[in-house]
């Protein structure tokens, strides 16, 4: 175990400078300490692998903005898509009112019902006049 000059046990950290990225060292474990260096856990980096990684991690907290914007964008979207989907008419940045999105639903349900009630009394009637027309047909075969 590594002890610190202070006397306590060191902690593993990790170097993100330019010069050591991704480099952990064993170093002081309280916070703002003016304890010196204690020494490098890992071995030292190729040449390469110093020059390669700073850019490398640039790229990557780019992106990592890029995917916090693309996320934002989509929650905003999602609010069409769930209008979209429950055929909710959009009122700019949101809906107006949860009771007109529950009134716009009850009209849907209740035109449906409505046009259920109109499809049954049509079959209702056409197999009435078909009962009739064979009536009618079968006392004219006679």
């Amino acid at each position: 175990m590594v002890v610190c000059t202070c006397g306590k046990p060191a902690v593993v950290k990790t170097s993100w400078t330019n010069r050591n990225p991704g480099q952990r060292f064993f170093g002081c474990p309280t916070i703002g300490s003016n304890c010196p260096f204690l020494g490098w856990l890992d071995p030292p980096m190729c040449p390469r692998s110093v020059d390669i990684i700073p850019g490398l991690l640039r790229r990557i907290n780019a992106f990592r903005g890029v995917v916090e914007e693309l996320e934002e964008q989509r929650s905003k979207y999602k609010k069409f898509v769930v209008c979209d989907e429950l055929n909710v008419p959009w009122y700019g940045e949101r809906i107006s009112h949860l009771e007109d999105v529950l009134k716009h639903l009850k009209n849907k349900k209740e035109k449906k019902e409505k046009e259920r009630k109109e499809k049954e009394m049509k079959e209702k009637e056409m197999k009435k006049r078909k009962k009739k027309d064979d009536a009618e047909g079968s006392s004219s075969n006679f």
